[in-house]
Formats: structure tokens, C-alpha cells, sequence
């Protein structure tokens, strides 16, 4: 399957093939999951009977499906190689091999979602009952037809509405989630600059501690140079005050 080239045995090479694979993987998927998008709006907005493009595009979103599908149990396959043989290939960790295992899991999901919409009871209804309508127009009388196109109308105008409805609460539902994930960055941003203050104020009452117990160690030493003498702290304070005045008078 040249689609999904990069998918082989992981012993047939020294390269690690996951991020080739994966990346021809993610662009298959999205393809498949544009082509399900405009599927699914045929389906719900025209009568699948007249729409030429339904039915083929039908085809190839099952064929898709198939593709994709096989990729998958590939890379599992591959993957439970290098879980039963860990020490041959010991660039890949086990949380490595953890994610891509819940990668596969979660694509194998999504796809088989799609799988289950294509071949669900409303989808045969649908189809059948479209078929129908179109058999009934073939014979339909001009007063039957008349009819008929005023309900297509109504009903044509009726869903394009929820169309747009519905494209109006998504664009929404985006720009709150975009908001969201703003305010989660703002708050891990004030978060980050809240603890930036809280150790720099531990800082500061780390130096106010170390200035206070200067501050003692000064004082008593004083206390010692000075003895418990009345007159020699008072002879002291007059030395330093004439030293001050000679200070202040050199200046001047």
C-alpha cells in the first residue's frame, strides 16, 4: 500500500520509522475526515438519490476507511515488536511507547466513529427513503409537484438556518475555548510571578534576620565596650556630638 509507505517491520532498519509513518497517517486522516465532513452534509442537506456525488464518495470513504484501518493494525503490530524485544531498540522509553500506543488507540477511534455514522439504520432510512421521494417525483401529477417544491422549500430554508445556527455556536464554542486557554496562560503566568514574590520576600526577611542579629551582636559588644557606666555612655554621646559639629563646620 504505497499510501502508507513509511509502515514496515521496525527490525528492517536502524531508523525509528513512527514519525514518517505517523505523519503519512495524519495527512491520510485528514483527508478522510474532510471527505466525511462534505459526506455528511450531503447526506443532511440534498436528497442523496439525486446527488450524483454521494454514492461515490460514499465508496471512497469506505475504501479509506479499509486503508487506514490496516495502517493501524500495522503499526500495532510493529509496536508489539518492540514491546516483546525492549533491549533492541532502547531509544524507544516506555512512556514513548505508551504514547504512540494511545495514539493509535485514540485514531482507531475516531475513524471507527465514522465507520459506525456510514453504516448506522438513520443512514440506510435516509437513503432509502430518498430513493423513494425520487420515485415518487417520477410520477408525481403537476399539482403533486407544485406541492412538493413548497415543502423542499420551506424545508430547504428551515435547515440551511440550523446550518447557520449551528456554524454560529461553533464559531462561539471556538472563542471560548480560545479565551479559556488565554486565561490558563495568564493564570500560569500570575502563578509564576506570585512565587517570584513570595521567595523574594523570603529574601528580604532573610536579610532583615541577618541585619537584626547584626544589629544585637553590635549592640552588645557596645554593651561590653561600655560597661554599665552611666558617665562613660554620657561622655560618649558628647564626643560624638562634637565630632558631628566639627564635621558640620568643615563643610560649611
Amino acid at each position: 500500500m504505497s499510501l502508507y509507505s513509511a509502515l514496515g517491520d521496525l527490525t528492517s532498519s536502524s531508523e525509528d520509522p513512527w514519525p514518517k509513518a505517523k505523519a503519512e497517517m495524519r495527512r491520510a486522516i485528514q483527508r478522510y475526515t474532510t471527505d466525511f465532513d462534505t459526506w455528511n452534509d450531503m447526506l443532511e442537506t440534498t436528497n442523496t438519490a439525486e446527488n450524483e456525488k454521494f454514492m461515490p464518495l460514499m465508496r471512497s470513504l469506505k475504501k479509506q476507511y479499509k486503508g487506514l484501518s490496516g495502517a493501524l493494525t500495522q503499526l500495532s503490530k510493529s509496536l508489539a515488536q518492540v514491546r516483546a524485544n525492549p533491549s533492541e531498540y532502547p531509544e524507544i522509553s516506555p512512556n514513548e511507547l505508551a504514547e504512540r500506543d494511545g495514539w493509535i488507540s485514540s485514531t482507531k477511534t475516531t475513524i471507527d466513529d465514522y465507520r459506525k455514522k456510514m453504516t448506522s439504520e438513520h443512514v440506510k432510512n435516509r437513503v432509502a427513503s430518498d430513493k423513494q421521494k425520487k420515485k415518487d417525483k417520477e410520477t408525481e401529477t403537476p399539482l403533486e409537484k407544485a406541492g412538493r417544491q413548497y415543502n423542499d422549500e420551506l424545508l430547504g430554508g428551515h435547515q440551511r438556518q440550523q446550518h447557520v445556527e449551528r456554524d454560529v455556536q461553533d464559531n462561539i464554542m471556538d472563542d471560548m475555548l480560545h479565551t479559556l486557554k488565554r486565561l490558563n496562560v495568564h493564570g500560569n503566568l500570575i502563578s509564576v510571578e506570585l512565587e517570584e514574590q513570595s521567595r523574594m520576600m523570603d529574601d528580604i526577611d532573610e536579610e532583615m534576620d541577618q541585619a537584626d542579629s547584626t544589629l544585637r551582636t553590635l549592640t552588645g559588644r557596645l554593651d561590653q565596650l561600655l560597661g554599665h557606666s552611666e558617665n562613660k555612655k554620657i561622655a560618649l554621646i558628647v564626643l560624638l556630638v562634637i565630632v558631628l559639629v566639627v564635621m558640620v563646620y568643615f563643610m560649611f
